[in-house]
Order: C-alpha cells, then sequence, then structure tokens
C-alpha cells in the first residue's frame, strides 16, 4: 500500500531521515486536495470521455482530480493554496502538500494542529500529525531543520530531493524549497495577493 513518507531535516548537514508512514497516500494529498476542490470549485459539468457514451453518469460533484494528466483542470485545485476563502488552517494543509515546500522545525505543531483539527481530518493526516509532534519531541536538542513529505511513496524521493554525489542513497534538502509557514505568513500580510516570478523581476 502507499503511504505519505515523512522525513526530518537535520540542522547539521540538511540530511533527510525518514521518521514514519502514514498509510494510503490517496488519503493524504488527494483528499485534501478533493476536500477542499469541493468546498471551494464548483463541479466540472462533464467529463471529456462522457460525450461518448449514450448515457449520462449522474454525478453529485465531478472532480478534476479524475483529470490528472489535465495540468490546468488540477491547477485549478493546486492555487487553492493562496485562495483567501480558505480557513487558516486550510491553508496550511494545502500549503504543506505542494512540491519544493517543508515545514520548520519551530512550525511543526502548528503545522500538526492544522492537521488535527480542520473538519474532515481523517486517521491519515492524524498520523501526519502524530509523526510531526514525535519529530518536535526529537529535535527539542537542537538538532531538527524541519520536515519534508513525500505525498506519495509510489513518486520517487530522488524526484524531489539532492542526493550526495559522494555517498549514494544520501538524501539531502534542496536550497529551492520554501518554509510552508513563512510563505503563508507573508502572504496573509499581502492579503492573499500572490506574486509570480514576472511580477518579481
Amino acid at each position: 500500500m502507499s503511504c505519505v513518507e515523512i522525513y526530518k531535516i537535520n540542522k547539521k548537514d540538511k540530511t533527510l531521515s525518514w521518521v514514519g508512514d502514514a498509510k494510503n497516500a490517496w488519503l493524504g494529498c488527494m483528499y485534501i486536495w478533493v476536500s477542499l476542490e469541493q468546498k471551494y470549485l464548483p463541479s466540472l459539468e462533464e467529463y471529456p470521455w462522457e460525450k461518448y457514451f449514450s448515457k449520462k453518469e449522474e454525478r453529485d460533484y465531478r472532480t478534476r482530480t479524475c483529470l490528472l494528466e489535465n495540468r490546468e483542470a488540477m491547477q485549478e485545485i493546486w492555487d487553492l493554496w493562496y485562495d483567501e476563502r480558505l480557513s487558516w488552517h486550510e491553508h496550511i494543509l494545502m500549503t504543506s502538500t505542494l512540491d519544493k515546500f517543508y515545514i520548520k522545525y519551530e512550525d511543526l505543531l502548528e503545522v500538526a494542529e492544522a492537521y488535527e483539527s480542520v473538519e474532515f481530518a481523517n486517521d491519515n493526516l492524524k498520523k501526519q500529525a502524530e509523526i510531526m509532534r514525535k519529530i518536535y519531541e526529537d529535535g527539542k536538542d537542537g538538532s531538527v531543520l524541519g520536515v519534508w513529505k513525500n505525498e506519495n511513496s509510489v513518486c520517487s524521493v530522488y524526484d524531489f530531493c539532492d542526493c550526495d554525489p559522494e555517498d549514494e542513497g544520501i538524501l539531502l534538502m534542496r536550497d529551492d524549497w520554501d518554509s510552508v509557514m513563512d510563505v503563508l505568513r507573508e502572504m496573509r500580510d499581502n492579503d492573499w495577493k500572490f506574486k509570480d516570478e514576472d511580477e518579481e523581476s
């Protein structure tokens, strides 16, 4: 079964150490995306393949996650991370599932609380929170920089992390990762205005 893999980032050398898994990755990021999509985005009117069938499929909600190859449709969901309609905890969950984000050690308890307290919290999300709290306790000695999550164990961690060329298999934090909470606090302080790279240059 797939899982959400949770790693601590060691402060000394930015290496990643696996700490725990939350079983069934579908109940992690995909569940968060679908829950927020259904709450904040309208249903798709029709799936592309439905036009080939004489009997229309009756559904209360047609989710964009059934169109994973359609980047534009999925982007509508991913863009919710800076949508001002979301609650603070929903913002935290959404942003923490996106690529190139990590959770700073000092923010672990706030992120764990968000995972536990949203209205759609399930066993997977609560397990993630439990692991984050464990890392927080273990890091009280100053050894932990933060947490990085591989949202689906089916995806290779090597697609998202650097690998030490001298020691095969050692994972390293990438320099382009952003702090979930730093980015969200800055967005909140700027009325949820998102600046893309073109606007900043």
